[in-house]
């Protein structure tokens, strides 16, 4: 691969465009890519990795890409032209940019796009335009990816020593990126993965296996076999089961047997006992109903005195009504005389009546209330304008307080003003001379280009000219041949010639075109025309040759001979003057702010006075208000006797008043009910002893309706037992009693012997069902397991070597850690032979396989021999130079080494993006000697560096310049 063109448009630092000829820099083998620090070096290498890969090396990335300096109609690009297998090819990348949007107001996001093309004779063609396919032909026409690009063709900056201090996981991690060995990383994780497969698929052939084992040791009964079982053992168990079942199945057909002879021998004895307990209890109720009947008699009796006192029931009903409310009268009149305080005997109506005083009492201190009332308003009043006051007092304070810098502000405001108004005039007189140097080198810019112009006009008007006066000559020319035809026609063998006498004619002219003496005239005239013609636009040209050599040198000897400082010089000196007269234009008003803050000052003064006058005067009336508030309060609170307010005292006053009124009723009204009372119980008493009755209870209880029924009921018994001492069956003898409880217990024994028999038959059957239902199941997980246990041995003994452990693998090393390790080592031998002529035969690099530590792996270490102790040792050991010199020859060992891992395709160009600046003169000379062997074959090879001994080095260069307006370009030869 080699580059061609780099072309960048509003690229990182630069806003324009900027056209880089790699072919012309390359001419020498070696260039230099020079520039301060931040000026865009290392940009130009990233345009070409962003317009090949679409990103950049390092952690800057593609979102920041585009120009901050550039304007926004300017696109944002990459072009990269190169040679890649023998083809030339060019590709332009867009990154992701915002701009303005063409309709309407807002910015719209361009997205990234690719092109890429094949020169074809003349003509570029397209190839594809779609980023994703960009992506893939150049993969394909590159051979390597971008990390090996970045490795090869880019030694970034800051990722030398990063390689080489690394530690085995990032340098293996780089090493992958390069060489491309995720194959074998993949057979690990295939191998791991296989691995895990075979032990998830015997794990679960051997689980379910010892499920089914399980369920056979869980069905039968049996204890868990020993060892790893086999078949043998299910067949044991199987054997023992269908043992059992015939044995539980004889033993239930002979308890069924015993079973049933018992119970025929239990209903017997039942039977018996059911019709002599009935005959007993027959008899006993016989005898039960002979022995009731005095009572019944009594009851008897009863029940006709009941019918004598239905008609003398509502009498007593209503002397007991009336004894109820004489009781409620009197708990009603107990009640309310407690609520209010009154005792036994006191007199009620009484009370009633100087609970009535104290209301009128009472309501004879309306006024006093009503004058206490107005005065806490005033109070409320006053308190509320005291505390306006107090807030107003506190903002003006305030505000007082804040005037100090206020007016300081404003004094600042004064000064600067002052000042600006006295340093304007020297500002104007600046921005005046800048403008004046701006014109001569904008004059100087027009002259240049009508300078262009009129050098072409002159070389034109000077071809025009020769052209003119070659075309006199040849009409002259033309003029003399065509006067000597004319002689030539009159010439005569043997007579002389008129013009040199000779009489022997050998070549006389030939006739062709006469030409007219007026024609040589007209080219004359139009010679003498163009003649004037150029020497005019000689004197023009150089007329302004002169004017724009005297515009140069005043603009040059201002001290302006580049433009871009210059403009950024004005656009400062013409900011420093808008800023100058804007605060020159404030010098009136900040006069007037430093006169109002004064007066402000005084102002609040006054308000601070007045407020505490005014506070003064409220203070005088709020003290009076609260005497007489005080005066009536005491004769209130005196009045109202612990009542919140007159109201209050007045609610409670009445209502102990119209507590007392009901007492005094309700003891009328008890009086009275119990006058009524005593009359009632007298009538009561006299029916009672006309009817034979001793009290009203003895009345109430000739009315129960329950001894009627009783009666009713002892008939009919007396009639259904009769009935049942008439029935046959009942023709038993009671003695001797039937035996239920021996028949009961023999037949329990035999029924519990037959359903255990018949419990163990079933459980039987169901065992060697369940034996026999896992058999099939159970043979053939059997039979898997162990071809699997084989084929998992292998596996994981090969994922271990693999993997870097067993003891198989006594480097403790994984294939991929292996393989990385040999393209280390080769690394390290590319490397050391460019190291030793860096170092005068001093340093060379080495790869070990020694670990750091027991807990790392080991493969992936590099130490430095010096060859002048004879030791290695650590790479963190080397200095800054060293460190730098065995860093970029490891680079280029891994630039080598991947070259080779990508088939041998050829790299023509090297970019060296790192500080120079930590060598000394001569490692300085070594390694330059190595960097230009490295241009052997045409390769072109550019270093990036501001290193300023490089200058004198390397004549070959491209400048990077920096300014506040952006980056630009110089190619120095």
């Amino acid at each position: 691969m080699r580059p061609h063109r780099l072309r960048l448009s509003a690229f990182g630092p630069f806003p324009g465009v900027v056209d880089v000829d790699l072919d012309q820099l390359s001419t020498a083998g070696l260039f230099l890519l020079h520039g301060p620090t931040g000026a865009g070096k290392t940009t130009l290498l990233d345009g070409m990795c962003f317009a090949l890969y679409g990103r950049v090396p390092g952690a800057r990335g593609v979102q920041r890409l585009r120009s901050d300096h550039a304007s926004e109609e300017v696109p944002s690009s990459a072009t990269l032209e190169f040679t890649a297998s023998g083809r030339r090819l060019r590709v332009t990348r867009t990154p992701v940019f915002t701009r303005p949007k063409k309709r309407g107001t807002g910015v719209v996001e361009e997205k990234p796009t690719a092109r890429l093309e094949e020169l074809i004779g003349r003509d570029w063609r397209t190839l594809s335009t779609r980023p994703d396919e960009v992506g893939s032909e150049l993969d394909c026409l590159l051979g390597m990816s971008a990390e090996q690009f970045w490795q090869v063709v880019l030694l970034p900056q800051g990722l030398f020593a990063q390689f080489l201090h690394a530690g085995a996981k990032e340098r293996g991690a780089l090493l992958e990126t390069l060489f491309r060995t995720d194959r074998f990383r993949d057979a690990e994780s295939w191998l791991g993965d296989r691995r895990s497969a075979l032990r998830g698929r015997y794990d679960d052939a051997a689980a379910e296996a010892r499920s089914l084992i399980d369920r056979v040791v869980e069905a039968a009964q049996v204890d868990e076999p020993a060892g790893d079982p086999d078949i043998d053992w299910y067949d044991e168990v199987l054997a023992a089961a269908q043992a059992s079942v015939t044995a539980t199945t004889s033993d239930a057909v002979a308890a069924d047997a015993a079973a049933m002879a018992t119970a025929e021998r239990l209903r017997a004895a039942e039977t018996l006992r059911d019709r002599q307990e009935r005959r007993r209890d027959a008899e006993e109720a016989a005898a039960a109903l002979t022995a009731a009947e005095p009572e019944i008699a009594a009851a008897r009796a009863a029940v006709e005195a009941g019918r004598r006192a239905a008609p003398l029931l509502p009498l007593a009903d209503h002397a007991e009504r009336v004894a109820a409310a004489l009781h409620a009268a009197l708990s009603t009149a107990d009640r309310l005389a407690a609520a209010v305080g009154a005792q036994p005997g006191d007199d009620l109506a009484a009370l009633a009546g100087e609970a009535r005083a104290r209301i009128g009492r009472l309501e004879g201190l309306r006024a006093t209330a009503a004058r206490l009332a107005e005065a806490d308003d005033r109070l409320r009043a006053a308190d509320a304008a005291l505390s306006t006051l107090d807030a107003q007092w506190a903002a003006v304070a305030r505000e007082r307080d804040a005037l100090p810098a206020r007016q300081a502000t404003a004094a600042g405001r004064l000064a600067s003003a002052q000042a600006a108004v006295t340093a304007l005039p020297a500002a104007r007189a600046e921005s005046a001379h800048l403008d004046e140097v701006a014109a001569d080198a904008a004059a100087a810019a027009a002259l240049r280009t009508r300078l262009k112009a009129e050098r072409r006009a002159e070389k034109q008007a000077r071809e025009q000219s020769l052209a003119a006066r070659e075309h006199r000559l040849a009409i002259a020319e033309a003029l003399l041949a065509g006067q000597a035809a004319r002689l030539a026609t009159a010439l005569v063998d043997g007579e002389p010639c008129a013009v040199c006498g000779a009489r022997e004619h050998p070549a006389p002219a030939a006739a062709s075109d006469l030409v007219e003496e007026s024609a040589l005239a007209e080219a004359e005239d139009r010679s003498e025309r163009a003649a004037d013609a150029h020497r005019q636009a000689a004197a023009l040209l150089a007329a302004t040759t002169a004017e724009l050599a005297t515009l140069d040198a005043r603009v040059a000897g201002a001290g302006w001979a580049d433009s871009a400082p210059l403009a950024d010089a004005r656009a400062a000196a013409a900011a420093r003057v808008a800023r100058l007269e804007a605060a020159a234009a404030d010098l009136d008003s900040a006069e007037q702010a430093v006169a109002a803050l004064d007066d402000a000052d005084g102002a609040l003064r006054d308000r601070l006075a007045s407020i505490a006058a005014e506070r003064a005067e409220i203070d005088g009336a709020r003290a009076a208000a609260a005497d007489v508030a005080d005066e009536d309060r005491a004769a209130l609170t005196e009045a109202l006797a612990g009542a919140p307010d007159l109201d209050a005292a007045l609610a409670s006053t009445r209502a102990v008043a119209d507590a007392l009124d009901a007492a005094h009723r309700a003891a009328a009204d008890a009086a009275r009910l119990a006058h009524e009372s005593e009359a009632e119980s007298a009538r009561v008493a006299e029916a009672l002893a006309a009817a034979g009755f001793g009290s009203v209870a003895d009345l109430r209880a000739t009315a129960d309706p329950a001894l009627a029924e009783r009666v009713a009921a002892h008939d009919a018994a007396a009639a259904a037992l009769a009935t049942t001492l008439g029935d046959p069956d009942l023709d038993v003898p009671l003695e001797p009693a039937a035996d239920v409880a021996s028949a009961g217990e023999a037949d329990l024994l035999a029924r519990a012997a037959r359903d255990a028999a018949r419990d163990a038959a079933a459980v039987a059957t169901d065992r060697l069902r369940a034996v026999a239902g896992h058999g099939p199941a159970l043979r053939q997980a059997l039979a898997g397991l162990a071809p699997l246990r084989a084929e998992l041995d292998e596996v994981e003994g090969l994922a271990e070597l693999a993997a870097g452990r067993g003891s198989g693998n006594r480097l403790g090393m994984a294939l991929s850690t292996f393989v990385l390790a040999a393209r280390l080592e080769q690394v390290a031998d590319l490397a050391s032979q460019r190291l030793a002529r860096m170092s005068d035969g001093r340093y060379t690099l080495r790869h070990t396989d020694a670990r750091r530590d027991a807990r790392r792996r080991g493969g992936l270490g590099l130490v430095v021999h010096d060859a002048w102790t004879g030791q290695s040792r650590d790479t963190d050991t080397l200095s800054g130079g060293e460190t730098f010199m065995a860093s970029l020859a490891l680079a280029l060992g891994l630039a080598d080494t991947v070259t080779a891992e990508a088939g041998g395709a050829p790299i023509e160009a090297l970019f060296v993006d790192e500080g120079f600046g930590t060598l000394d003169e001569d490692s300085l000379e070594e390694v330059m000697d190595v960097l230009d062997g490295l241009r052997a074959g045409g390769r072109v090879v550019g270093i990036v560096s501001h290193v300023a001994d490089l200058r004198q080095r390397i004549p070959t260069q491209l400048r990077v310049h920096k300014g506040r307006s952006g980056s630009r370009l110089e190619t120095v030869a």
